[in-house]
């Protein structure tokens, strides 16, 4: 059976390109023929794979103007996206770029399934510059299928007005999940139908699964090193923050930033600007500190098992909510010095290791019940 992928597989942003591959290679080790449904909105065009657009204001042309300095970096960052997208992902040969396209294409997939990250959020950016039938394609209104499933996609945070505009799109799925906790039991209410919780496709994956793609490598780094990934954060911020982690490499580390978002440079600093999603995984799996504002730096890190921290995380946000889950809520940082009051930055895996394999374990059955495959 033919199986249609869609989900933020292009934004050029390590995590929605890696939770797109984890989610291609389950599928496709089931033993379905499956493709990626090369789907990509001109506003993913501008935010993601353009530093520089009339689209765009100018406060952000100004931050990326640094970009100008490393064009051959940035050149070199959208080739191995781009690279990874045709080697692991098996884009369709239509390329899609709004829901017209949709409407006058056919398709010829038994089953249509709507991945991971917030493509339920018309907020998103990939949305920023779009009309509202945009987000359609990702609540797979298209094609004739004999099933629609979601795994683990997402509106974000819980949002009952959202959830309430999207009933409708939300009853045309056979199978129904998503990947935070309360937005499960929020859509559980307003639909008055059971709804999965499930984890984050790159959780699917263990680590020893995920260093067995081709081109993973050792860093060349001569001291065990800081990674610190964040995105959005201006220049100003990040050099707030980045001043107690200096402090703390003082001690006999390198620090490593990828701050692909916004250009940054620190002769103190080990700034990776070209990097894609192979650097991304070869250089956190061997971090000795990964320090991040992000949702997928901070769960690739528990799952690899990479002591952290997470920066600026709100109560109520899709990272509290997992760090709760697996008991690692004292990994949060709120404030740049806090990093400074911890005795040492190990951290204790065996709780959240036990969870993730728990999660992982429900996920996978979900999955396979959705696709018709029997446990083994």
């Amino acid at each position: 059976m033919k199986v249609g992928l869609i989900t933020f597989h292009s934004a050029f942003n390590f995590g929605g390109i890696l939770q797109s591959y984890a989610l291609f290679k389950i599928i496709s080790d089931f033993g379905f023929d499956i493709e990626t449904v090369d789907y990509r909105t001109r506003s993913q065009d501008i935010v993601f794979r353009k530093d520089f657009h009339l689209k765009k204001n100018i406060m952000e042309m100004l931050k990326n103007c640094g970009f100008l300095f490393i064009r051959k970096d940035r050149t070199r960052r959208k080739e191995k996206f781009e690279r990874f997208i045709k080697t692991y992902l098996n884009p369709s040969k239509t390329l899609l770029k709004n829901y017209d396209d949709f409407v006058k294409n056919e398709f010829d997939y038994d089953i249509l399934v709507s991945g991971s990250d917030i493509i339920w959020n018309s907020g998103a950016r990939s949305f920023r510059y779009e009309p509202n039938d945009s987000i359609f394609p990702y609540f797979l209104k298209f094609g004739n299928p004999l099933k629609r499933i979601s795994y683990a996609s997402s509106f974000g945070n819980k949002n009952q007005k959202k959830i309430m505009d999207k009933k409708e799109l939300l009853q045309n799925y056979d199978f129904l999940s998503t990947r935070e906790y309360p937005v499960k039991v929020l859509i559980e209410e307003i639909l008055n139908r059971k709804v999965e919780w499930v984890c984050d496709p790159t959780w699917l994956l263990n680590k020893n699964e995920w260093l067995t793609l081709p081109g993973i490598y050792i860093p060349n780094s001569r001291k065990p090193y800081i990674l610190v990934y964040a995105l959005y954060w201006d220049r100003k911020k990040l050099k707030q923050w980045l001043k107690p982690v200096k402090e703390l490499a003082a001690k006999g580390m390198d620090i490593v930033l990828f701050s692909p978002m916004n250009f940054y440079s620190d002769k103190e600093i080990n700034v990776i600007q070209d990097a894609g999603p192979i650097d991304f995984l070869s250089y956190l799996s061997k971090a000795e500190l990964v320090v991040t504002t992000t949702f997928h730096g901070m769960i690739f890190a528990m799952n690899f098992e990479i002591p952290f921290f997470s920066w600026n995380i709100k109560e109520k946000s899709r990272q509290y909510s997992i760090l709760k889950y697996c008991g690692l809520e004292n990994r949060i940082i709120n404030k740049p010095e806090n990093i400074l009051e911890f005795e040492n930055y190990h951290c204790d895996f065996s709780y959240s290791t036990k969870q993730i394999e728990k999660l992982r374990e429900s996920s996978m059955d979900y999955l396979m019940r959705a696709l018709d495959i029997p446990r083994r």
